[in-house]
């Protein structure tokens, strides 16, 4: 089965069962086969790594009405200190450390041993990204390079980091939306607090040491996450073989 049947064959199940918001559940296999892509899948075989259709569209089907059923405080959390600023870090191989400081207004790249020519810098009043340039992207990378990255320490937007092979080191995250990507990279950071944090692994690994978050929603297909310490309103897992493990987790009373 190809991409196209097999979407094909979920929409067409998911309207025998009468789910309402159908096109949200193709959406997210959309951009699974996607992500699956990139990391080398065919389109066979990523259909079969997300299994029987009837099954998802079932599972589906009883996730949105347990949703339903709960009442979900809508409220944000406290961010009204937040900056609007956001951040994208997307990066293919390096390792990298980034670092929250005091003193500094605006992001600061420090290459280290790397060549800065490999990478393109975009910034303004409120937009930092760094990203390779697409000389980087075509050649094939021979080595990992280290780089440090250092951030103004504030609450931010939007945070959006993402990797295919190489590894972030991270100590507390804060913004009012944060999204994490990896193909098959790890993540190590200390904490996050947020009010949503949108987690998307094709076999990659996350590891967090403290999680306080609103809604937390995971799009993985074979990675790995790690909390030690976590605590949210609403989880959202949609997994196909992957792993989430939390030691201690405390969920938020909904307000009635």
């Amino acid at each position: 089965m190809n991409r196209k049947d097999f979407l094909l064959k979920m929409k067409n199940a998911a309207k025998d069962s009468s789910i309402k918001n159908y096109k949200e559940l193709l959406n997210r296999y959309e951009r699974r086969f996607d992500l699956a892509k990139e990391a080398g899948f065919s389109e066979e075989e990523a259909c079969e790594k997300f299994g029987d259709v009837d099954d998802i569209v079932e599972k589906y089907s009883f996730e949105t009405k347990e949703d339903e059923d709960v009442n979900v405080d809508k409220e944000t959390k406290d961010f009204d200190d937040y900056k609007n600023f956001t951040v994208d870090i997307s990066l293919i191989s390096d390792h990298v450390n980034i670092q929250f400081m005091d003193n500094i207004d605006n992001p600061v790249v420090d290459f280290n041993d790397a060549n800065p020519d490999d990478y393109t810098i975009t910034s303004s009043n409120n937009f930092f990204k760094i990203g390779f340039t697409p000389r980087a992207q075509f050649l094939t990378r021979w080595r990992s390079n280290n780089i440090t990255i250092s951030i103004p320490n504030i609450v931010y937007k939007e945070f959006k980091i993402s990797v295919v092979s190489g590894v972030y080191n991270l100590p507390d995250i804060r913004a009012k939306k944060i999204s994490i990507k990896a193909v098959s990279g790890n993540y190590n950071i200390d904490s996050i607090y947020c009010d949503v944090l949108n987690i998307n692994l094709v076999s990659g690994r996350v590891n967090i040491n403290t999680l306080d978050s609103r809604i937390l929603n995971i799009n993985d297909i074979s990675g790995k996450i790690n909390i030690s310490d976590g605590k949210w309103e609403q989880l959202n897992n949609h997994s196909v073989s992957g792993h989430l493990n939390v030691d201690k987790s405390a969920r938020v009373p909904k307000k009635s």
